[in-house]
């Protein structure tokens, strides 16, 4: 089960894919331990967003487990683990129609809950 101050090495650790961007999102906040939030804005709202835009078949397992990943934060028992997942993530994929409209399709059923909750305050664009 997720806790969120062990977010951050989460990620780390189950995505080496996005080594390179963790390092650089290090080297431009100048410390170890990054904020939450903009740690997972800069690394994987950013790489959901790009894969989902490439339609690239090739990434299509990785892509089911960056929302494997998501279904299980939002099975964590840590309130702020789901906040990071709703506020930190799916509220970035509302940015644009045709990424929400991808990754709806590729949510699971706890996920899928707390991104209807999003419904209540932002409207789809």
């Amino acid at each position: 089960m997720f806790k969120y101050d062990e977010m951050n090495k989460e990620l780390e650790t189950r995505f080496p894919e996005f080594k390179n961007e963790i390092e650089e999102e290090k080297k431009h906040c100048g410390k170890d331990e990054l904020l939450t939030y903009s740690f997972y804005n800069a690394v994987l709202n950013f790489n959901i967003k790009k894969i989902l835009k490439e339609e690239n078949k090739k990434n299509i397992n990785f892509i089911n487990n960056i929302f494997i990943f998501l279904e299980e934060m939002a099975s964590s028992d840590d309130v702020e683990v789901r906040n990071l997942l709703q506020v930190g993530i799916l509220e970035f994929l509302w940015d644009e129609k045709i990424i929400l409209e991808k990754a709806e399709k590729l949510m699971f059923p706890k996920t899928k809950e707390i991104n209807k909750k999003i419904y209540s305050y932002l409207k789809r664009p």
